[in-house]
């Protein structure tokens, strides 16, 4: 980064395709500490992220292993009513331990005919690492995105209740699994 730069305007240089509308709502929707705590290249990394949302992609996610074995999973959506605590279900779900974790909401660009766009976007960072007997990789990233954009996919269409017991479900076939492991 030139040093001269500020974070933000290292980031509009970082993003030439962002729509300038939506990397201003980031850029000055963000509370102050994330930019602090993330670099300008990160914070390209999200708003590119969230950049792709839109009614045919309520969410997007990343999960980059690090060499210890834990991860950093990335996950940009729209903001709905119990959202957090289903992307930690999920997350637990898959035998995934929520090491740390730092949310982030900001309201969109208001667009006339775009209604979508004006709708808050959450940013959820965490730190995980495998339950003993877990692990990040095999059929993981496949089975928990699809988890992801069902659930996101029922919230947009505020099922809630219904979004919840694909959760539980889910977290029942983790303990069951564990449960079985440790019978036997």
């Amino acid at each position: 980064m030139d040093m001269n730069r500020s974070p933000q305007d290292e980031i509009i240089r970082l993003t030439p395709g962002v729509d300038p509308l939506l990397r201003s709502a980031f850029l000055t929707g963000m509370d102050p500490d994330y930019f602090s705590l993330y670099s300008a290249e990160a914070a390209a990394d999200h708003l590119r992220m969230t950049s792709r949302l839109g009614s045919d992609r309520l969410v997007d996610w990343r999960l980059i292993p690090s060499p210890d074995g834990t991860a950093s999973l990335s996950i940009t959506a729209f903001d709905y009513l119990g959202e957090f605590s289903l992307l930690c279900g999920i997350i637990s779900a898959f035998g995934l331990d929520i090491l740390s974790g730092h949310i982030y909401t900001f309201k969109g660009p208001a667009e006339p005919r775009r209604e979508l766009n004006a709708k808050k976007r959450i940013l959820d960072l965490f730190r995980i690492g495998p339950v003993k007997g877990s692990t990040l990789s095999g059929t993981l990233p496949d089975l928990f995105g699809e988890l992801l954009k069902t659930t996101l996919s029922l919230l947009d269409q505020g099922k809630l209740p219904e979004a919840r017991t694909q959760v539980q479900l889910r977290v029942v076939e983790y303990l069951e699994k564990i449960h079985s492991s440790f019978m036997g």
